[in-house]
């Protein structure tokens, strides 16, 4: 409850007589009146410039609403999508550097215990002492849960032999209000490094953010782990996103991880695909379109793939 009686101006307005207050309310102004109120007329035109302003704040807020709308609505309908590989059926195998490979898909719950346990275990072995270093800590009933929670979304290589060798954990989600693909966990065994599969497999994601209109592919690393830096910051071409932390200027604590991000250019609609067209002679537009997402060596995987059929 709000108690008003303590306020002056409402405790004056109740001693007004229900005459007083009608004809207050209610008579017209007198000549004195219009010409002694000099700050009349500002009154009125700040009023006005008050209400136009909460107009426009009312009309960004709902245009704001209707784009988080938008992009929940996309978020929703990529994570209904019952195989996203049916996206991108030439990505399903990977066959370079002397390796043959399937990728396949899963959801957390459809994963078997034993390849629950494979994807933990060699999360953990990989990442655990570098979780250590920083101010996180390894924790394997919190990681765990990480990686088995419903919207959990996993690529995983395998070997002829139906043998998991790599994997990807991914989500379709939001982030400050934006879609996008977030990669939780890239990791391949010990045998199978520097053979390309990661960046296959990164090479997914990203092709499955554009087919699902996400506007960026994102994920988290170490500052300490120089060779996840390199090999996203420099051959995936991922460059620190505006929502990473940034170190205390007047502090000697520093944070031990960072934000990277690779925006991901939108599907042109046809209107503007006739447009460019019209304005871009075709060897420009197949330049512009290579340029995306390193899409030259996609191109180049997709033939060894087509060849291999």
């Amino acid at each position: 409850m709000v108690c008003y009686h303590n306020h002056p101006a409402v405790e004056q307005s109740y001693l007004l007589t229900p005459e007083v207050d009608l004809e207050l309310h209610t008579r017209k102004p007198r000549e004195t009146d219009i010409n002694n109120n000099n700050g009349g007329n500002e009154s009125i035109e700040c009023s006005r410039r008050k209400s136009a302003k909460g107009k426009a704040k009312k009309q960004k807020r709902k245009e704001e609403s209707a784009k988080y709308a938008m992009s929940f609505a996309k978020v929703e309908a990529a994570n209904k999508i019952k195989d996203p590989l049916d996206l991108v059926a030439p990505f399903r195998k990977f066959e370079r550097n002397g390796i043959s490979l399937k990728v396949e898909f899963f959801r957390a719950q459809d994963l078997t215990q034993e390849m629950t346990d494979w994807v933990f275990d060699l999360t953990k072995k990989n990442m655990q002492k570098l979780y250590e270093e920083s101010d996180w800590g390894w924790k394997d009933r919190e990681k765990l849960e990480e990686m088995t929670e419903e919207k959990a979304l996993y690529l995983i290589a395998l070997d002829s032999e139906s043998k998991p060798v790599a994997f990807t954990h991914f989500r379709f989600d939001m982030e400050w209000d934006e879609e996008l693909v977030y990669c939780y966990e890239l990791q391949v065994i010990d045998e199978y490094r520097r053979k390309g599969i990661g960046k296959f497999l990164i090479q997914i994601l990203e092709l499955l953010a554009y087919k699902t209109e996400m506007v960026k592919v994102m994920l988290t690393t170490f500052k300490s782990n120089k060779i996840g830096e390199t090999f996203f910051m420099k051959a995936m071409k991922y460059t620190l996103d505006e929502t990473s932390p940034e170190d205390p200027v007047w502090e000697e604590t520093e944070y031990k991880y960072q934000i990277l991000s690779k925006e991901i250019k939108p599907k042109p609609t046809s209107k503007t695909q006739e447009e460019a067209m019209q304005t871009s002679p075709p060897d420009i537009l197949l330049s512009q379109l290579m340029s995306a997402w390193n899409l030259v060596e996609l191109a180049d995987i997709l033939l060894s793939q087509l060849k291999s059929v």
